[in-house]
């Protein structure tokens, strides 16, 4: 068993941590530590005169270093690109205290004011970093005991949310992420689903990602993409659902390996979530779910470990083959012919199907000449899946079941065999 090591920096972390609690303490407010995994170290609660909370926080990094650079009259820092980068799309304010050993003080600054008067003003092109960006601390910032600073934290605790609105010249999220595809899945309620490309220096903080994946969610249901668009239909409403496949690798597009996926549902409407029963995540307020795909491991290292041959591959999906072709034609033969078998078939094969249909999404994934062919399947057992949720839950007439399904298997079938024709 590996023994626990307790080193340099692991002192100096606890007694930056140390001295901020003092700091709190003495003014009767309540500093938290977060878990270790999180780009924020802390929490600090603003408590009134009265020992009661005043529901407000800021959110506190620390930084610590035995001794600290100075340079005219300012403390010098390399701060974290993904740091910063999360502090950009914050909506909340946080506070960076930079905390020297040797001298038992401590530097602040409001991130965001500095963000936006600061660093985009001097160094404009500073998200472009890869690693880190060097931050100044006027030593006039000092973290002390004493009204000044305590006046400071509780102005920003009351007005930072409001006034880091005012200061973004434009919705600073944009700068990481592409929109790659809006998809109007409609059947029967508002379903869009889309595939976001998150710039990778971006990706690599989970709680950035968190931040990003509300805002992005947001413009998906904003912009409420409508196949029908060409046609003159009015008062569309607004998406009940919306799924998103975020990637950091535009080779993760080609195999379908999203870094993560998240579902939406409109609130207060009776609606369950379809896809992600298991979730790692629960955005409680903006009520997204998000699932982070193969433990959040890098796209190389995920494609070592899970390609597989041709032959593996052929292999692997020949049940899900002959099942999607057996059933397109089945199921079009008996709706046309024996409405009441086909209803039959459907209720007694709606587990079946469903099974099918999630087994397929979790299979190896395939070989790159055999990636249009694997999408093709996929979506030939979705629609197969889509009847059955529709004849199950008694959404809409034969002729709805007709028009949005039925009428489509035969198409899907040709196109099928003819992928599957161009691999073999």
């Amino acid at each position: 068993m590996k023994l626990s090591e307790y080193d340099d920096n692991g002192m100096y972390e606890e007694a930056s941590v140390l001295f901020f609690r003092d700091i709190a303490l003495k003014k009767k407010w309540k500093y938290r530590t977060q878990e270790k995994d999180n780009d924020i170290d802390g929490e600090l609660e603003i408590f009134g005169h009265n020992k009661q909370t005043t529901a407000r926080f800021l959110k506190i990094q620390l930084k610590a270093s035995f001794k600290v650079k100075y340079k005219n009259g300012d403390a010098i820092f390399d701060c974290p690109i993904k740091f910063l980068n999360f502090c950009d799309i914050c909506d909340f304010p946080v506070i960076i205290v930079l905390y020297e050993v040797q001298s038992n003080k401590s530097y602040w600054i409001w991130t965001q004011e500095y963000i936006f008067n600061t660093l985009d003003n001097n160094n404009p092109s500073w998200r472009s970093n890869s690693d880190s960006v060097r931050i100044k601390f006027p030593l006039s910032q000092e973290v002390l005991s004493e009204g000044s600073f305590y006046e400071q934290m509780e102005y920003i605790a009351n007005n930072g949310v409001n006034e880091i609105q005012q200061l973004r010249k434009r919705d600073t999220s944009e700068y990481y992420y592409s929109i790659l595809m809006e998809k109007d899945n409609s059947k029967p309620h508002r379903n869009i689903s889309a595939k976001v490309y998150v710039e990778r220096s971006f990706a690599n903080s989970r709680d950035a990602m968190l931040e990003l994946i509300k805002k992005v969610n947001s413009k998906i249901i904003k912009n409420n993409y409508n196949k029908n668009v060409l046609k003159d239909i009015s008062g569309l409403e607004e998406p009940k659902i919306v799924f998103i496949n975020f990637y950091d690798d535009i080779a993760q597009l080609k195999v379908n390996l999203p870094l993560c996926r998240t579902e939406w549902v409109q609130p207060n409407q009776g609606m369950d979530f379809i896809s992600l029963n298991n979730y790692d995540d629960f955005l409680k307020e903006d009520n997204i779910r998000v699932k982070w795909e193969s433990s959040y491991r890098p796209l190389e290292e995920h494609l070592r470990s899970n390609a597989v041959t041709k032959n593996e591959y052929l292999v692997s999906v020949k049940q899900f083959i002959k099942f999607a072709k057996q059933e397109l034609a089945n199921i079009y033969s008996l709706f046309k012919s024996e409405k009441v078998s086909f209803h039959e078939h459907i209720t007694n094969n709606k587990d079946l199907i469903k099974d099918m249909w999630l087994k397929l999404s979790d299979s190896e994934l395939p070989p790159y000449e055999c990636v249009d062919f694997h999408e093709i399947l996929i979506d030939s057992i979705s629609i197969i899946e889509g009847l059955a949720t529709d004849v199950t839950a008694k959404n809409g007439n034969d002729y709805y079941l007709e028009t949005l399904h039925i009428d489509k298997f035969p198409q899907k079938l040709a196109v099928l065999e003819h992928e599957l024709e161009k691999i073999l």
